[in-house]
């Protein structure tokens, strides 16, 4: 829910929400005719100046990112914030608005998201693995470092299905346009071996290992994977 108050220009609350409440801890009876300060002491020297300059300059602060603990005190918030001026209708400015949508469950949920991918791009550094995605919606091409530097790019190159073909071995192209091919068509490929070729004329075995994901109608969608430098391993065989 959205949290919402009302507080005139000596920063005192004339109306605040339920849910306002809640995120504060203070019941919604105990907020009115008290200060920020009263209120929220901790908050205060950071809300007041935020405060001040939507009256001075009437003008809207939107979508501002706040974070912070209120209550309980150990619960770290984030909240997208709006402040803007209530005036009467000759222009007068007579307080401050103040709207705020609680985002601690997406921002979270962000973060997991971000230490999963750290962790994984550690382990997969660690394994000396490359990792690719290939969004066939969009027909973007997404490799790591380590998987450039298997196919001996350098780790700036922007990567696309062409840059990806060019850099196999021209006999073992017609292989992978086979299996793209395949994947298309719902045929399943989960490992295969081929080799690239370096544009120094070095050739390394490469060892893929993926997935793919279909729409409802079966149609690709994405496919990702990882990738391993088997050439000492083919050179023993």
């Amino acid at each position: 829910p959205m949290a919402m108050a009302f507080l005139d220009r000596d920063w005192r609350y004339v109306y605040t929400n339920d849910a306002l409440a809640t995120v504060n801890g203070i019941p919604a009876s105990e907020h009115l005719g008290r200060t920020v300060r009263e209120v929220l002491p901790a908050w205060a020297p950071l809300i007041e100046p935020i405060f001040q300059q939507v009256v001075d300059t009437k003008t809207s602060l939107l979508n501002q990112e706040v974070v912070g603990a209120t209550h309980p005190a150990d619960l770290m918030r984030y909240g997208l914030v709006n402040y803007f001026p209530v005036c009467l209708s000759d222009g007068e400015v007579i307080g401050v608005g103040v709207s705020s949508l609680d985002i601690t469950d997406r921002k979270q949920a962000e973060m997991a998201v971000r230490d999963a991918e750290a962790q994984l791009r550690l382990a997969t550094e660690g394994a000396n693995l490359g990792m690719w995605y290939w969004d066939v919606t969009t027909d973007t091409l997404t490799w790591t470092d380590r998987a450039k530097a298997m196919f001996g790019l350098p780790v700036d190159t922007e990567m696309s299905m062409q840059v990806f073909l060019e850099a196999v071995h021209p006999d073992d192209r017609a292989l992978i346009q086979a299996i793209v091919s395949d994947l298309q068509a719902g045929i399943t490929h989960t490992e295969n071996e081929y080799r690239t070729q370096w544009s120094d004329g070095t050739v390394r075995w490469i060892l893929a290992r993926g997935n793919f994901t279909c729409d409802a109608a079966g149609n690709l969608v994405s496919t990702r994977g990882v990738l391993m430098d088997i050439t000492d391993r083919k050179q023993v065989e």
